[in-house]
């Protein structure tokens, strides 16, 4: 399929919605501290359940660049990209603010994300709804799995 009148095929919509699970369940997976038992994947249940509060309100995908507030800045509800569901899930869950502490751990430790779109410096309107940049802040604050572990998460969760 292809696109029509602006809108997003059939096909793109479903590799987006695979994406936002995939990220999601990489996200609470990574925040479990010592594997992947299920009284560890309970304790963050509030997150799993605020990610799919979203299902059939977050509808239309939206990979454009937008200004928003900061901090607590966010795109309309109705649409977004993968990354803003995790953004969303923690904010509604747990009151993290992703927008801000990115933005501030990039304004700091700049080098240390990834360098892919030539930027000089940052910005709280898009340094939080990309995918490397998520990774590489939580990673930074140790919220990565093994590749092995993340795989049994998918496995025994999805």
């Amino acid at each position: 399929m292809t696109k029509k009148n602006g809108k997003m095929t059939l096909t793109r919509a479903l590799k987006e919605t695979m994406n936002m699970n995939k990220m999601m369940v990489t996200v609470v997976a990574a925040m479990m501290t010592n594997g992947i038992a299920d009284t560890q994947l309970a304790g963050n249940m509030d997150i799993v359940c605020a990610a799919r509060a979203q299902v059939g309100v977050t509808m239309r995908y939206a990979p454009g660049y937008v200004k928003i507030v900061y901090p607590n800045g966010d795109v309309p509800r109705d649409k977004g990209v993968c990354v803003d569901v995790v953004i969303r899930a923690l904010r509604d869950a747990r009151n993290v603010d992703l927008q801000k502490l990115i933005h501030e751990d990039m304004k700091a430790n700049f080098k240390a994300y990834p360098q892919n779109w030539g930027l000089k410096n940052t910005d709280p309107n898009i340094d939080h709804r990309c995918v490397p940049n998520q990774q590489c802040y939580f990673k930074r604050r140790g919220w990565s799995l093994s590749s092995r572990n993340r795989l049994l998460v998918l496995v025994k969760y999805a």
